[in-house]
């Protein structure tokens, strides 16, 4: 009984420690968001890159080999099918909703 509520303290000082951290964040991390944009300019890149379309081939393959051997579940098509596009066209879609929105 005592270890649970020592966890429980444990945790609940956790949870403080993580907010206070939060909230005391310097203004000098205001300045420039260049290496948060880096980062995730990376990953936009891995996730659309060579590597995507390398995933989307192997997945159209999968689907081609079900085909042939006639067991292709057609939902599973489609999501491949959807899927891809949402991938590629992601960048779009982004684009066409934030100039829609007025950012």
């Amino acid at each position: 009984m005592k270890l649970n509520k020592l966890m429980k303290k444990g945790g609940q000082l956790a949870t403080a420690a993580a907010i206070v951290s939060l909230i005391s964040v310097t203004h000098a991390y205001a300045q420039s968001a260049q290496p948060i944009e880096g980062v995730i300019n990376w990953v936009v890149q891995v996730l659309t890159g060579t590597l995507a379309k390398s995933l989307a081939v192997v997945a159209v393959a999968a689907c081609g080999y079900l085909a042939m051997t006639g067991r292709m579940m057609w939902g599973f098509f489609l999501s491949v099918f959807v899927g891809i596009g949402i991938v590629f066209g992601a960048a779009t879609l982004v684009d066409v909703i934030s100039g829609a929105a007025g950012g």
